[in-house]
């Protein structure tokens, strides 16, 4: 399966998560079968032994690496993305960022209503995930509710660590 076919298939669940409780959110994703996805790159930049792996496979089961291998896997049942001639690589991580930070004026920012913020940060975050970023670390402005809707995918963004923040949840 294409990554634009794997994506159309699953854009309109996450679309739908936004208008779930967190309740049913959770009971829908637990009623689906952890997804098993095999991913083929041209190359694959393994970080550990330091060296690009030609024509690598990994088996990817719901949110784990299962398997990571330049021979054939035996997956039968898993869904194929090809990535073309692209490079695979772990995600990257951004130590500082604001993501409700979308007015360089303090007093303007100030009288920007929250669901506008909001709305805002949302695009700032999707943006980081489609330029790699998986992880980035809010040094200010985001809050709690950011970091649970990123984690519950009812807003498409980066693992949200908020610094300072003692009750992060």
């Amino acid at each position: 399966m294409r990554l634009a076919a794997l994506l159309s298939t699953l854009l309109p669940l996450v679309v739908a998560g936004a208008f779930l409780t967190t309740a049913d959110a959770q009971e829908a994703a637990a009623a689906v079968p952890a997804a098993r996805i095999a991913v083929h790159a041209a190359r694959m930049l393994d970080v550990e032994s330091g060296r690009v792996v030609a024509d690598p496979l990994v088996l990817v089961e719901g949110d784990k690496i299962k398997e990571v291998s330049e021979k054939p896997i035996k997956a039968p049942d898993a869904a194929t993305i090809d990535c073309g001639g692209r490079t695979l690589m772990p995600g990257l991580i951004d130590s500082h960022v604001h993501v409700v930070l979308s007015e360089v004026s303090i007093p303007r920012l100030e009288n920007v209503p929250l669901t506008l913020m909001t709305a805002r940060a949302a695009v700032l975050m999707r943006a980081m995930l489609d330029r790699g970023f998986t992880s980035v670390r809010d040094t200010g402005g985001a809050d709690w509710g950011l970091k649970e809707a990123t984690d519950k995918w009812l807003l498409p963004g980066p693992r949200l660590f908020i610094a300072g923040c003692r009750d992060a949840r």
